[in-house]
């Protein structure tokens, strides 16, 4: 009997192996380390930030960088502040880049804003880019940007991108999206846009799913419509700030055109257009506000607060405070 026992153990055992080693094994994800401040796409050992996404994008070591695998993380050996010479490799794959903070890292298009003429980071359409603890800078799309030429002067997406305890300031454009224009999916969270400027939507344009949590957005401008935020996608702003944006046409903090707006416990202050709807400029759609104060917002036009307009238009105001307007 115990021979048969250990037999039937053995062959179990075997069977185990066996099968074992026909699973399918999970992509880990990679971790690739930039080493150096300097832009560079050269094979001299060091890994450059512009190598790691070429190498997480292609799984395969480049230069001095590892190759990537999965869903790479990219983080950073020092504290850098890491000046452009062009714009870095479109994201293609799912990459989460974490700086040392938004101080200690800082990726700028030109140490000098409204110089550049280039933005700093793009994601396609299969792309999928975490940021986290770092800011982005002084990206410039003037007509001269490779994709899009006027739009995203910071940041352009089409595909997924995530921004977490991050600054995106002082990037200008002559099209959409200041500091960022989306056509995908873009959360904001814990993160300032603050200085940007285009055409329309100076901090965001957003013609996707726009999800901004405990976030400000300040000192954004155009020169049409949208200071901080234009919106023709779905817009979700919960426990946020939008305070001290500008524009000459509609919606200083928020321009919102056919599109779908919820708003819960955040504040627009100080927002100005010289046109209609200093805080928030809606047409054609019915937001829903809870919890939200507008204070000290001014229009030349109508609606120092928030301007209401357009057929079937209705919005679903709860506790909603308008002061100063």
């Amino acid at each position: 009997m115990n021979k048969m026992l250990g037999k039937l153990l053995g062959v179990l055992i075997v069977l185990n192996l066996l099968f074992g080693a026909l699973e399918v094994q999970p992509a880990y994800a990679a971790g690739i380390v930039v080493n150096t401040a300097v832009d560079e796409d050269v094979d001299n050992g060091t890994c450059s930030l512009r190598e790691a996404i070429t190498a997480a994008n292609t799984n395969a070591a480049y230069r001095g960088c590892p190759a990537g695998a999965g869903s790479d993380a990219i983080t950073f050996a020092g504290n850098y502040t890491i000046t452009l010479s062009d714009q870095l490799p479109s994201v293609t794959t799912v990459i989460t880049i974490t700086g040392n903070g938004a101080a200690n890292t800082i990726v700028q298009a030109n140490a000098v804003a409204n110089t550049a003429t280039y933005r700093v980071f793009e994601i396609s359409l299969t792309g999928s880019l975490t940021l986290n603890n770092l800011t982005v800078r002084h990206g410039r799309c003037n007509g001269s940007c490779a994709t899009a030429a006027t739009d995203g002067s910071g940041i352009y997406n089409i595909g997924t991108l995530a921004v977490t305890n991050s600054i995106i300031a002082n990037n200008s454009g002559t099209g959409g999206g200041g500091g960022i224009i989306n056509y995908g999916t873009l959360t904001v969270t814990n993160s300032t846009l603050s200085n940007n400027s285009a055409l329309s939507g100076g901090g965001i344009s957003n013609a996707g799913t726009l999800t901004v949590t405990n976030s400000t957005l300040s000192s954004n401008s155009t020169t049409n419509g949208g200071g901080g935020i234009i919106n023709v996608g779905t817009l979700t702003v919960t426990n946020s700030t939008l305070s001290d944006n500008s524009s000459p046409g509609s919606g200083g903090g928020v321009s919102n055109i056919d599109g779908t707006v919820t708003v819960t416990n955040s504040t627009f202050s100080g927002n100005s257009t010289a046109n209609n709807g200093g805080g928030l400029y809606n047409d054609n759609s019915s937001p829903t506000l809870t919890n939200v104060t507008f204070s000290g917002n001014s229009a030349n036009a109508n609606g120092g607060g928030m301007l209401n307009t357009g057929i079937g238009s209705s919005p679903t105001l709860k506790n909603v405070i308008l002061a100063n307007s």
